[in-house]
């Protein structure tokens, strides 16, 4: 979900400037396309999703960790990601239509982002501060540089939402004011999400990381 949420942000922008063609093509058409509109998200919906998911938040240093707890953590820490993840996806449908996010929809990715960085750094630490039991840390190391790298675009979209409420008139905020928000395709792709599935299934982890 994570390599699905990054490029249908990115293609945000392609979507707006070719709508923007299709629309001077649309006029000399004789019969207008019916507009295809988008479900929003409703309080039914947004009730489902946990605000405030629990987090990674071991601070144990110079510990030798066993296989079993590693586990655990690993779990955790990619459950808590999942979670935050559910967050911005929820509210995709309001920030890709012209109704545009609330302040209150935008404080929820906003803190969605802040939850995010503590999960991914508290982790981080977590697995560099301590032994990792034998052929677990080049792939938990691996998992750490996954998740942070495709979490860029969280923090990116915290930062531009941070300026487009400043100067919005009404308070919303939409995909078009947002604008494009990259990612690393080096880190991030296809290819390396497969090899971590893999070796999480190798290792009989389950989590609810990327899954639909």
């Amino acid at each position: 979900m994570k390599r699905i949420m990054i490029m249908l942000l990115a293609c945000g922008c392609i979507l707006s400037a070719c709508s923007m063609s299709g629309d001077k093509e649309a006029e000399h058409k004789d019969k207008p396309e019916k507009k295809v509109t988008q479900k929003q998200p409703t309080e039914k919906d947004a009730s489902k999703i946990n605000l405030h998911p629990e987090i990674f938040a071991k601070k144990a240093k110079n510990k030798t960790i066993s296989e079993a707890e590693m586990k655990r953590d690993i779990q955790q820490y990619l459950n808590a990601d999942h979670d935050l993840t559910k967050i911005s996806e929820h509210y995709q449908d309001a920030m890709y239509s012209e109704k545009g996010l609330s302040k209150e929809e935008a404080n929820h990715i906003k803190q969605a982002g802040k939850l995010t960085d503590k999960n991914d750094n508290n982790f981080a630490d977590y697995i560099n501060q301590n032994k990792l039991p034998k052929g677990y840390d080049r792939n938990t190391h691996k998992i750490s540089r996954y998740i942070t790298t495709s979490n860029q675009y969280l923090r990116d979209m915290e930062e531009k939402i941070d300026t487009v409420m400043e100067n919005s008139k009404d308070g919303k905020v939409s995909i078009k004011e947002i604008g494009d928000i990259g990612s690393d395709s080096d880190v991030v792709n296809g290819k390396q999400q497969k090899q971590i599935e893999d070796w999480l299934d190798e290792k009989g982890i389950q989590t609810r990381a990327f899954t639909k």
